[in-house]
């Protein structure tokens, strides 16, 4: 019997490409997976979000607003406020303080260095998610910059 088979070398070549190319896949799905995860976690913790703005006001190159926190043991850590103005959007953060459940807080946000011709507000509640912050979009609230008075 005559059988050829592959060169030792070559065998062990193929076995560590295939090991290799096996360890990607996985890494990557693994990664996504992952990514999933975490996004869903951030879309469950934001779907408990309950707030209200109030006295919201237009004050030089700044926004001001009440705003209750009515959720149940949630912490809102301040809020992100996108502005709109000649087809660009700008986005400003309030200081991340802290509004307790059930507690109430009086929010300022500077937004300057936009253009005049400002269409509209989206100010959306940021919450604490292990060491980051998550923006809760679905969240958002929408102001259309002229039906805003002065302070």
């Amino acid at each position: 019997m005559n059988k050829k088979g592959i060169s030792p070398v070559l065998g062990a070549v193929l076995l560590v490409a295939f090991t290799l190319a096996l360890a990607g896949i996985v890494f990557v799905w693994m990664r996504r997976t992952s990514e999933n995860i975490g996004n869903e976690q951030e879309s469950t913790l934001c779907q408990n979000v309950n707030y209200a703005i109030g006295d919201l006001c237009r004050s030089g190159s700044s926004i001001e607003f009440n705003t209750i926190n009515y959720a149940q043991d949630l912490i809102l850590m301040g809020f992100m406020v996108t502005v709109e103005a000649d087809g660009e959007s700008k986005s400003y953060s309030s200081n991340p303080a802290e509004i307790g459940s059930l507690k109430s807080a009086d929010v300022s946000v500077d937004i300057d260095g936009i253009s005049e011709n400002i269409n509209r507000i989206r100010i959306i509640p940021r919450l604490k998610s292990g060491n980051k912050i998550v923006n809760c979009k679905g969240k958002e609230m929408i102001k259309v910059w002229n039906e805003i008075e002065g302070c």
